[in-house]
């Protein structure tokens, strides 16, 4: 899109993933609401058509940035992935619940939700989403991107890894956002529409 090229006069601390799409695609290590906010409010003063933005906060930690976090995501994306962020030894599905808090609704409500449609609109109209697996949370919301578009996936930036119980494995947001590139033309070939989650078959829009 026109502007993403400015991305590194947004203060904040931002990698833009370039494989020639039509979109753009930050990643970032904000985990601080004051951050994230200014992150967004510089990324929505490029113009974009929609935000779509992935945010996770750490398992027993964090408890007190959930709700919060979830609410500026809400309030400044047009999209916004909940997703799990090193859950550790906590149930990121707990997470996801405190998360959940800032636009108002509960786990079960989501699911109420969710039993007719897996992308709600919340109260501003804005859509919400969410996934416990952070690799299907970032790679549908890349995925998801259009013309115009930018996709903002937050928490992790250059870090490589996430902790789930005792274990640390080797991830790494930028690596899943170009994988999920790969793919993007490919799907629209095949006239699978990606521009909701989850995505749609021509059959079924």
């Amino acid at each position: 899109m026109r502007g993403i090229e400015e991305v590194d006069a947004i203060p904040s601390r931002c990698d833009l993933i370039d494989e020639e799409q039509a979109f753009g695609v930050i990643v970032d290590h904000v985990r601080a609401p004051e951050a994230l906010l200014r992150l967004l409010d510089g990324v929505r003063e490029l113009g974009p058509c929609r935000i779509v933005t992935v945010v996770g906060c750490c398992g027993e930690k964090e408890r007190g940035k959930r709700l919060v976090m979830t609410k500026i995501a809400a309030e400044k994306s047009d999209v916004v992935m909940l997703t799990s962020d090193n859950p550790a030894n906590e149930d990121p599905l707990d997470s996801l619940d405190d998360m959940l808090a800032g636009v108002g609704w509960t786990m079960e409500e989501y699911l109420k939700y969710g039993a007719n449609d897996y992308y709600p609109p919340l109260p501003n109209g804005h859509r919400l989403s969410l996934h416990d697996i952070r690799r299907v949370a970032v790679r549908a919301a890349v995925v998801m991107g259009e013309q115009g578009d930018v996709a903002v996936i937050i928490g992790k930036g250059n870090d490589t890894y996430q902790i789930e119980g005792d274990k640390s494995e080797f991830f790494y947001d930028k690596e899943e956002c170009r994988e999920a590139l790969q793919y993007v033309d490919q799907l629209h070939r095949a006239g699978i529409d990606t521009s909701e989650f989850p995505w749609r078959l021509p059959e079924s829009r």
